[in-house]
């Protein structure tokens, strides 16, 4: 495996910042594939537009988006479609060969160091009953699940 600049200096903070809290999940396989089960797929992206009741936003601004996912997080939570409670999974296609388990609150703190990465990331329940998507393309996705494994 090559040597992953972004990944390795991702680990050195949050192994400095967060000790444990943050699980490193070396294998990060699983959770695309249980996307890849869970939500229809138009070439490499979630076809939203197949998912019923999907929030799909487009920033010309690529400075509003870290903001706009954070917001867009805070109203989720607001709604109950989120629990501030559970573990999130983020998974990168890009720039991240692992997937991490970490609190919400953690990941709205670690969301600005990876949000500009030139990837898909893509946040998610555990079990991806929903997926919060985010591209470098400044494209931002959430849906709930609509196949069930």
């Amino acid at each position: 495996m090559m040597k992953n600049i972004y990944e390795d200096e991702f680990i050195q903070l949050i192994r400095l910042k967060y000790n444990d809290s943050v699980e490193i999940i070396t294998d990060s396989s699983q959770h695309c594939r249980l996307i890849e089960k869970r939500f229809p797929f138009s070439g490499s992206k979630i076809s939203w537009e197949q998912v019923p009741n999907s929030i799909n936003i487009y920033l010309k601004d690529e400075e509003k988006l870290l903001i706009t996912v954070l917001d867009l997080i805070s109203e989720l939570e607001e709604k109950d479609f989120i629990n501030s409670k559970e573990n999130i999974i983020v998974v990168g296609d890009g720039q991240f060969d692992f997937s991490y388990k970490l609190e919400l609150e953690d990941l709205k703190t670690i969301l600005k160091k990876i949000i500009d990465l030139p990837q898909h990331l893509y946040l998610m329940q555990e079990n991806a009953n929903w997926v919060l998507a985010v591209t470098s393309q400044r494209y931002i996705g959430f849906g709930e699940a609509i196949f069930f494994v």
